[in-house]
């Protein structure tokens, strides 16, 4: 039956209600989930009657397409989960604040990571203030623990899941626990230093669990980054601030012709640590690319910025870095040893990749 006039027009108006349902089953899950649903034209937000998850049937994890890397026998969970980015804490490693802030951050930005770290990193042993929760990895697909020599947790006992499933109770999350530690090379290349001794690894993954144990494949290896995210960010951070010290300066002396040429520059600053940035989708640890300065740039665009990057090079000495690194340069060469300034490597590499796009 076809529906026509006002019946028609009031069901069009109720769309944005149906988007929101989809927009919220997006962002929460990772999993299909069976939902029943109502929307009344009176109430601006439509009704969840029902909702639960579908229990996916787990893959025989003796078939695998992947190089596996990780395997045991202590599971809560069964399913399998795809994803990119994986975070390794390597050893007995120390939970700083500092690890646990960055985990947090990447945890608020990625989807479908797999967070892998050693037996005491759920265990209720190590009670402390540096203690993972799902804060952590509430986003994450999976949570790979690794026994060590702490004696902590026996993964042949499933002692690893127990604690897991304690502190979690969502089945969307699987947890394998390893008995034997794994060779973490199989994985790639190291993408970005996270803190001391933990690393982030953009390879592509597939975590299979079974009621009788489970795998992390690697689908695509990791690659090592020409120019890491915090690098960028500290360079981001670098302009932002001078470009903010050049404008008070120019202000103060606003008919003096010398600042009037830095309030220039300073302009430049901005506009290229905002697309530097922006660009290069920093919000995310697992989709970052220190070019997308390069790839999203329209091709008319090019040629301004080329010439706002040539200008920010002929300005490098108003950056606090590089003139510690003139100093730090000269005091190496006595030595034999020639010191590089990374950011100016940057911009010229950004330049090739321009110049190639545009001819």
């Amino acid at each position: 039956m076809l529906i026509k006039g006002a019946l028609k027009r009031a069901a069009i108006e109720q769309f944005p209600k149906l988007q929101t349902l989809i927009d919220v089953y997006s962002y929460r899950n990772h999993q299909p989930y069976y939902w029943e649903f109502a929307i009344d034209t009176h109430n601006p937000l439509p009704y969840i009657v029902q909702a639960a998850p579908i229990e996916q049937k787990a893959e025989d994890i003796n078939v695998h397409e992947g190089v596996i890397v990780f395997q045991g026998k202590d599971t809560v969970n069964t399913g399998t989960r795809t994803g990119k980015g994986i975070i390794v804490i390597e050893g007995e490693t120390t939970l700083s604040e500092k690890l646990l802030k960055e985990l947090q951050e990447i945890n608020k930005t990625c989807r479908n990571f797999l967070l892998v770290g050693p037996d005491v990193m759920l265990s209720s042993i190590f009670l402390d203030k540096h203690q993972i929760n799902l804060s952590h990895f509430g986003n994450a697909a999976g949570i790979v623990e690794i026994r060590y020599n702490t004696g902590a947790v026996q993964h042949s006992n499933n002692m690893g899941g127990s604690h897991f499933a304690e502190l979690c109770q969502r089945k969307d999350i699987l947890y394998l626990g390893v008995e034997t530690p794994e060779s973490t090379t199989l994985i790639g290349e190291k993408t970005e230093e996270i803190d001391l001794r933990t690393y982030f690894y953009d390879a592509e993954y597939k975590i299979t669990n079974t009621s009788n144990g489970g795998q992390v494949e690697i689908m695509k290896p990791s690659c090592s980054r020409e120019f890491q995210r915090n690098e960028m960010y500290d360079w981001a951070c670098e302009l932002s601030s001078r470009s903010h010290e050049l404008f008070n300066e120019f202000f103060a002396n606003f008919d003096n012709p010398i600042y009037l040429k830095k309030h220039s520059i300073q302009n430049i600053f901005i506009e290229i640590l905002t697309q530097m940035m922006k660009k290069s989708k920093n919000y995310s640890m697992a989709e970052f690319d220190p070019f997308g300065i390069v790839k999203q740039t329209p091709l008319e665009m090019i040629p301004t910025l080329l010439g706002n990057i040539l200008i920010l090079q002929n300005n490098l000495e108003l950056l606090p870095s590089y003139r510690t690194h003139l100093q730090e340069k000269d005091e190496l060469k006595e030595y034999g040893i020639e010191e590089k300034y990374p950011f100016a490597d940057y911009l010229n590499r950004v330049k090739e990749l321009l110049l190639e796009q545009y001819q």
